[in-house]
């Protein structure tokens, strides 16, 4: 008969290696946590079981609290390694039976404590979110004046192209009016002379045909005049000169213009009332161009705060939201020009339906 074999044995811990440098120390004071660097990420740790009867058949099971999630069954493997172990706090135990399966359960344990970088600590990563906090407004709003200043700088430059525009526009008007316009006044008085001079009615054909293509041109040139720089504001004044601009484009075009118009004279400084006179223009223009209408209604009334203008067609509309035509058709300008008078500006369109323009300028 065979008796068994009621020795439980005792494990012991024989060595600890981290980054194939062993640490003796530890064994030492096993009560003691070993704290090691961050970059200690290797651990070879070794035991053994102090059983005489068939030491081979001694078995082990280890456990690395922090790392394993359930015991290793190490069968008689004397050693445990782990690899890139991270940061953290770990508890290695490691228990064994005698060859009959009667299991040591308290073993042998170290503790020991891979430390964090810096930068990977509680209170450097507060410290971190405290230079955030104190930095981050600080930044954005730096960022924000930048935005406000390129911004602010971006519309400077429309500003002056926009006066750069206008002056070009009026140098132009007056060198046709003043220049190529008497000019064709000459040749015109001149070709009424040689009239008079010759009895030959064929000739008297030709030079009265000449006469009238020189009158058309007189026409011609003085209405591109009074398009480049529009003198009737001067002359005038605002209201005037934009019901006379609405005439003429109802002559020339032959859409129906339902006007409802008041007196807004002397409430703009001269650039302002020439900006005003641009955005009604190149919003009638807009509409020639692009709407195929008959018939639109223009809306410019007075309030205690504010002048309100409404253009509203009956044409063929767009999509509002298409890029293409946000930034053709004379919107980008008409916005700019709204934004240099302190206006607002909103546009509603529709396919098929026509479109408003609406534009509400402050007084004062």
């Amino acid at each position: 008969i065979v008796e068994g074999n009621n020795y439980v044995p005792p494990v012991i811990i024989e060595k600890f290696i981290v980054d194939e440098k062993e640490r003796a120390e530890i064994l030492e004071n096993t009560n003691h946590i070993c704290e090691l660097p961050y970059d200690s990420s290797d651990v070879h740790i070794e035991y053994t079981a102090l059983s005489y009867t068939e030491p081979n058949k001694v078995n082990f099971k280890y456990k690395l609290d922090g790392f394993d999630e359930s015991w290793v069954d190490a069968a008689n493997i004397r050693y445990a390694n782990y690899r890139r172990l991270k940061p953290g706090k770990y508890t290695f135990t490691v228990i064994a039976s005698n060859n009959t399966g009667l299991w040591n359960n308290k073993g042998a344990t170290i503790l020991f404590i891979i430390t964090p970088p810096f930068w990977a600590t509680w209170w450097f990563q507060g410290l971190v979110i405290i230079i955030f906090l104190s930095i981050g407004p600080v930044i954005y709003i730096s960022r924000i004046n930048q935005i406000k200043k390129e911004k602010l700088k971006q519309q400077e430059f429309s500003q002056q192209l926009i006066e750069s525009q206008e002056s070009e526009r009026k140098r132009i008007a007056a060198e046709l009016h003043d220049g190529l316009g008497q000019n064709l006044l000459i040749i015109k008085s001149k070709l009424s002379s040689g009239i008079d001079l010759t009895g030959n009615e064929e000739i008297r054909s030709k030079i009265n045909e000449a006469e009238n293509f020189v009158v058309k041109s007189i026409r011609e040139v003085r209405e591109i005049s009074k398009n480049l720089s529009p003198h009737l504001l001067d002359h005038l004044g605002l209201t005037a000169a934009i019901e006379s601009m609405i005439e003429n484009l109802s002559e020339s075009t032959g859409i129906t213009f339902i006007t409802n118009i008041d007196n807004i004279d002397s409430i703009f400084k001269e650039k302002m009332q020439t900006n005003f006179y641009r955005i009604i223009q190149e919003s009638l223009n807009n509409i020639i161009k692009h709407s195929g209408t008959d018939k639109v209604e223009i809306k410019i009334l007075k309030g205690n705060d504010a002048i309100n203008i409404s253009i509203k067609d009956y044409g063929k509309g767009f999509n509002i939201n298409d890029e293409k035509i946000q930034r053709g058709f004379g919107l980008s300008g008409l916005r700019e020009r709204t934004r240099i008078i302190k206006g607002e500006l909103q546009i509603n369109s529709e396919l098929n339906k026509g479109t408003e323009i609406k534009i509400q300028i402050p007084i004062g």
